[in-house]
């Protein structure tokens, strides 16, 4: 159902679909599946995911994601190169192995998402919260990550930082080398 430019998609089954370039602007996105989707260079500014939804392996690279709330959504392997994700929640967000190189993620919330092998080269995560989160042998090279909130995240010995800007990043407190492992 869409109404004055704000649709709402519930238990919809959204695999594959092609809706590269379209404007969702404050779309709801419920318990929906859109594994695979092409949702490349859409405007999607301020939509919500609810409850369950998949975006797993989906494309939106160059996609308008400002604001968009993806709190707990699974974009595993997902692509979101040259997206905008400026002020977006991806709190508990599952980013394992997703490209989201070039982004832009100023003020992002990722507090506790899962990244692990995630590419996040080149990524702006300026003044970013990625507390908690699991980076480990995510790509960070070349990123910007002044003032970001690094604390508590979980690194092992294929995390890349090489050339990231790390200027005011806030890295305490750390976890401990137990901590580290745990799993």
């Amino acid at each position: 159902m869409c109404r004055r430019g704000r649709c709402k998609f519930s238990e919809s089954d959204l695999s594959g679909v092609d809706l590269q370039g379209a404007k969702l602007e404050g779309a709801t996105f419920v318990t929906c599946t859109l594994t695979g989707a092409n949702l490349r260079m859409t405007q999607c500014a301020g939509a919500v995911t609810v409850k369950n939804t998949s975006l797993a392996g989906a494309d939106l690279g160059g996609a308008d994601l400002r604001r968009f709330n993806f709190g707990g959504a699974d974009l595993r392997g997902a692509t979101l190169v040259r997206a905008v994700l400026d002020g977006a929640n991806l709190c508990e967000a599952q980013l394992d192995g997703a490209d989201l190189r070039l982004a832009s993620a100023k003020g992002a919330l990722l507090r506790m998402s899962r990244c692990a092998g995630a590419l996040l080269s080149g990524v702006n995560f300026n003044d970013a919260v990625l507390q908690k989160a699991d980076l480990r042998g995510a790509d960070l090279r070349r990123s910007n990550l002044f003032g970001a909130d690094l604390s508590r995240v979980r690194l092992d010995g294929d995390t890349q930082f090489d050339g990231a800007l790390l200027t005011r990043a806030r890295t305490w407190p750390r976890l401990t080398p137990e901590q580290q492992a745990a799993a």
